[in-house]
């Protein structure tokens, strides 16, 4: 027959059990999210090194689009010129015909 000191002494032992056991519990959940978020972190560096590589792309096309506009512009204010010429030309050329 057990003692009253040996059931506290192994009421002690089972609490130290459980709570022992709660704590290995409380690890191992941890540990398991820690892997979950070490994932979710690789991933979001990935799309983030993609994202960076977009963006540095379509840099570089607006880049080369703005260059394109820039050198239309210029084409399109001589045309302009060229029309405007032309034009003056022709008031002068219909203003001597007009005269004779």
């Amino acid at each position: 027959m057990e003692t009253s000191s040996e059931k506290n002494h192994l009421k002690r032992q089972r609490i130290s059990a459980f709570i022992i056991g709660i704590l290995v519990l409380v690890s191992f959940i941890s540990l398991v999210y820690a892997f979950v978020q070490q994932g979710i972190a690789q991933e979001n560096a990935r799309l983030a090194i993609e994202n960076h590589k977009m963006a540095v792309f379509q840099r570089e096309e607006l880049i080369k689009c703005k260059q394109d506009l820039e050198r239309q512009q210029v084409i399109a204010e001589k045309a302009a010129m060229e029309a405007k010429q032309q034009f003056q030309r022709a008031e002068e050329a219909l203003k001597k015909i007009s005269k004779k």
